[in-house]
């Protein structure tokens, strides 16, 4: 038996790793990808050469050495991957196909351009042939059309694909998108497996995840090229790795037929509601350029603060009011109603949890890019999907929906529009904005304990509320039903914090405090009050 194995954009072959697969009883077959290493010719965009490099070089594996040609398996990630993927829909001739990290396809339907693609088009380890330099160009000016021309629609040949898939994807890989990857995976026909959970292109790194993507890839070729009963086909074909602590649960199809989705509503009051309400109100968001400011100004600074920076906007937050005990596994969908000036806009909703000590915890993100025919003034419906992910809350789900796609308050992860622009968003009512989130469990259920023990009912007023000398002071109220420290905390919108208050509940019932908070700058805080394991969120506007 023979595996190929196809390294990474801007590497090269490596011996070490067809000596590996030697000593596993397998020959062995690397080789560097056109314009990379020492191989001559250029990196092409859709891989037509590099298409024919691997057929050339699997007819010469078949002809002139000792394997059985019908015994030869194809495995890689990122570039690797692609290969993987080509072979299986290309039908090469590969009896299996084990692609990880990657994803067929162009640029995704979200009309805006991520920024990571840009660091692939200038890989300094690679040659890349003219017409990469023509879509760096149409990425430069903003067209998005243009950059999708360069790209084949492979849909159709997936359809095609004849072999064993074994597919492994990241959630948070920032190169190939996985909600993507699942639209593939349940395009694909025949015997097929899916690894989603961390590994790759910015993921966080585990030990334990590797070795178990590894061993799974060499059950894989076993069963297939060895004939080797160690019982692969008798697992589920799903793993699901969850990000707190990267536990895995197994399913037998896709979607998990014990998630159900929820929808979960806007609301004027910055709440997360399973129905839909009558009050009926627009919200503003949107963005100033404050400077001339444009892409070749922000590429130079990296997409990073600096270009963060110049940028005002504002930002809506919503969240559940209580914690989730629930599981994410799946792609959340986003339908936002919303008007502008007639601008380019983004419509970015970047999901969070928000955490018992009033941190929160960055989950996934959704964007899309509203572009021509946005009449001033119209009210129009956009549906788009977020990144999927698995997940179990400990905390309560937190939507932020702004027109930048800011990670962390550093660095920006789509190409922005470089305008001023202002927008609202409709809240309230059946076409108001609203989440589908699949879940594993009632969004609202927490344990029986929280829910007697818990505050509730937090309001603070004035909202909003003046600073003076540095100083904000208001009345928060709230009950509680049990005696003890209740904190007050408020977090800028980055999710930095700002300042706390602990105040001493003597008895149960309702509450009332006067309070000063440190908050200088003006903008919108978060305010946070929890007791025990339970938080309220309410937000806050300094003037």
């Amino acid at each position: 038996p023979c595996i190929f194995k196809i390294h990474g954009l801007g590497g090269s072959k490596s011996v070490n790793t067809a000596m590996s697969l030697a000593r596993k009883g397998y020959v062995g077959v690397v080789y560097s990808v056109r314009g990379q290493g020492n191989s001559e010719g250029l990196r092409t965009l859709n891989g037509e050469r590099e298409k024919q490099d691997l057929r050339e070089v699997l007819a010469f594996i078949k002809s002139d050495a000792p394997v059985d040609p019908g015994r030869i398996g194809i495995n890689g990630a990122s570039q690797g991957g692609q290969h993987s993927w080509w072979a299986a829909m290309e039908q090469m001739g590969f009896k299996t196909a084990a692609p990880e990290n990657a994803v067929p396809g162009g640029i995704s339907s979200s009309n805006i351009f991520p920024t990571r693609l840009l660091a692939t088009l200038r890989n300094s380890r690679v040659r890349f042939s003219p017409e990469w330099d023509s879509l760096f160009t149409a990425v430069r000016n903003d067209d998005v059309e243009k950059a999708r021309s360069f790209f084949e629609n492979s849909d159709t040949k997936l359809d095609s694909i004849d072999i064993p898939i074994l597919f492994q994807m990241a959630w948070w890989d920032q190169l190939f998108d996985v909600t993507r990857g699942i639209q593939v995976f349940e395009r694909v026909p025949g015997t097929k497996y899916l690894y989603l959970g961390t590994g790759g292109h910015g993921s966080p790194s585990s030990t334990t995840e590797a070795q178990f993507r590894r061993t799974r890839v060499s059950r894989w070729f076993d069963y297939w090229l060895k004939d080797a009963q160690n019982g692969i086909d008798k697992e589920d074909p799903i793993v699901i790795a969850i990000t707190d602590n990267w536990q895995h649960f197994t399913a037998r199809s896709w979607p998990p037929p014990s998630v159900k989705n929820r929808t979960l509503w806007f609301t004027p009051d910055g709440t997360l509601s399973l129905y839909p309400i009558r009050t009926i109100d627009s919200m503003r968001f949107g963005q100033r350029l404050t400077q001339p400011y444009d892409f070749d100004d922000a590429d130079a600074d990296h997409w990073g603060p600096k270009a963060v920076s110049v940028f005002e906007q504002d930002t809506l937050v919503f969240s559940t009011a209580a914690v989730l005990n629930a599981i994410w596994v799946g792609v959340p969908e986003v339908t936002v109603t919303a008007r502008s000036d007639g601008n380019p806009y983004q419509i970015v909703v970047q999901l969070f949890q928000r955490n018992p000590d009033g941190s929160r915890t960055w989950l996934q993100n959704g964007a899309f890019g509203v572009r021509a025919g946005d009449d001033p003034g119209t009210w129009r419906e956009y549906r788009f999907p977020c990144k999927a992910l698995g997940h179990r809350f400990k905390g309560a789900l937190e939507i932020v929906v702004r027109s930048l796609d800011v990670y962390e308050g550093r660095s920006l992860l789509h190409i922005p529009f470089f305008n001023t622009t202002r927008c609202y968003v409709k809240v309230g009512g059946t076409n108001g904005s609203r989440i589908v989130i699949p879940l594993g469990s009632s969004p609202t259920s927490v344990s029986d304990e929280e829910l007697r023990h818990g505050p509730t009912l937090f309001t603070a007023y004035p909202n909003p509320v003046a600073s003076f000398s540095g100083r904000a002071r208001l009345r928060v109220q709230f009950e509680v039903n049990r005696p003890g420290p209740v904190r007050v905390t408020a977090w800028n919108m980055l999710g930095q914090h700002v300042a706390s208050s602990v105040l001493s509940c003597e008895k149960p019932g309702a509450q009332s405090f006067w309070i000063e908070l440190p908050l200088v700058k003006a903008g919108v805080y978060l305010l946070t009050l929890h007791q025990g394991k339970r938080a309220l969120v309410r937000k806050l506007l300094v003037r």
